[in-house]
């Protein structure tokens, strides 16, 4: 099998056809998700048997196309980003330049100040996957994180309005933290409580495990 940044995931081939041209075989495709279904069976308990929760992991995992990604950073320490980046099982350039399409990340892109902005805002208007790391502070309007002149919930809700996906990444952004811990001086909420599509999954260790 071919290293990844040789035989990337292009935008136009579903991830099944993806593995499939990787070698991976749709048997050993469906025994994944079989294993997925069960390892997520409780959540699905109400939805049907185990079998039938895997065929439409199939379904839906076999379809995906290569997401386009918007990583917020709001406020919070970049621990778990910075993790993110020293990841052991999946490295950083395989992630951004073969997996994903990553469109806006204020660490990582090169843009700045009103160019970065108009990239979130066009980021923003087409489908995309959200992550967010950090919580949102509410108080003073906002003051105590902002983004292009703007509160982090402000950019937050305009993010969140094409998502396809909300994922919360870190203690921050799933609990508050320490940023959330009496008196709160910041107001800071996690993003569960805050988000405005109320559709987010989360991963709470902070920093996150590199694999």
């Amino acid at each position: 099998m071919a290293p990844l940044l040789d035989d990337p995931w292009t935008g136009t081939e579903s991830f099944f056809d993806y593995l499939t041209r990787r070698g991976v075989s749709r048997r050993e495709f469906l025994g994944f998700c079989g294993r997925l279904a069960v390892l997520v069976g409780a959540g699905l308990a109400a939805t049907g048997p185990p079998a039938a929760a895997a065929r439409e992991i199939a379904r839906r995992l076999g379809s995906a196309q290569r997401p386009n990604v918007v990583w917020l950073q709001l406020q919070e320490c970049t621990g778990c980003l910075e993790s993110a980046l020293r990841s052991g099982s999946t490295p950083v350039d395989e992630l951004l330049l073969e997996l994903i399409s990553l469109d806006y990340n204020e660490l990582l892109m090169t843009a700045s100040g009103s160019e970065a902005n108009s990239l979130l805002a066009e980021a923003a208007q087409k489908p995309h996957l959200l992550i967010v790391n950090g919580s949102v502070p509410l108080k003073s309007h906002g003051a105590y994180c902002t983004i292009g002149g703007e509160s982090a919930e402000a950019v937050l809700k305009r993010a969140a309005q094409n998502a396809t996906a909300i994922i919360a990444v870190g203690a921050c952004a799933t609990y508050g933290s320490i940023q959330a811990a009496s008196p709160n001086p910041t107001g800071a909420w996690e993003l569960t409580t805050s988000s405005p599509a109320g559709r987010s999954s989360t991963s709470a260790a902070a920093p996150p495990s590199p694999r």
